[in-house]
């Protein structure tokens, strides 16, 4: 076993509520889970990191910086698809993730949504489906272009343009 794995089995429950405190408890395990993949997946770089005794100082301050910076992983797979429209319009468009898993507004989550797909279906296609792809899936600019082969700046053309008609059509979505 590496001294890395015998670090995360040993503090789990401690490093598990270190990144509760930094990002609160919805997105703690996804932070400490997203730090421990990339321990592991650079175990040369951490290693030795691990073996001088100073990777829970680096863990702190990893989670630090990843829970706060919009340039981490972990904002662009758990924090930008509602940070970035919260932003962005006053009212949010579409749901956030927090409440798509409440069970009490459920059917009006699920009612939004479907009144947004229905909005869309009055724009070009590619549009609503970029639109989708990037907002559903949380897709940065860079993943989807990588995924699908588009130009970056066709794609955020397309996802403004969603956007815009889902702002200007914000009343019949409720």
């Amino acid at each position: 076993m590496s001294c890395i794995s015998n670090f995360i089995e040993t503090n789990y429950q401690y490093l598990l509520d270190m990144s509760n405190r930094y990002v609160g408890e919805n997105y703690g395990g996804d932070l400490l889970n997203d730090l421990t993949l990339t321990y592991l997946e650079n175990i040369e770089k951490y290693e030795p990191i691990c073996k001088r005794g100073e990777l829970m100082s680096y863990t702190s301050r990893s989670m630090a910086i990843c829970g706060f910076s919009s340039n981490s992983r972990f904002y662009y797979k758990y924090k930008k698809h509602t940070e970035k429209l919260a932003r962005s319009y006053p009212v949010h468009i579409l749901p956030s993730k927090e409440d798509v898993y409440s069970v009490v507004n459920q059917k009006d989550v699920d009612d939004q949504i479907t009144e947004a797909f229905k909005v869309l279906e009055e724009i070009r296609w590619f549009d609503a489906e970029v639109f989708k792809s990037y907002y559903l899936h949380s897709h940065s600019l860079k993943s989807l272009s990588d995924a699908t082969g588009i130009n970056k700046n066709t794609l955020y053309q397309s996802i403004q343009k969603a956007k815009d008609y889902l702002k200007k059509n914000q009343k019949r979505i409720g």
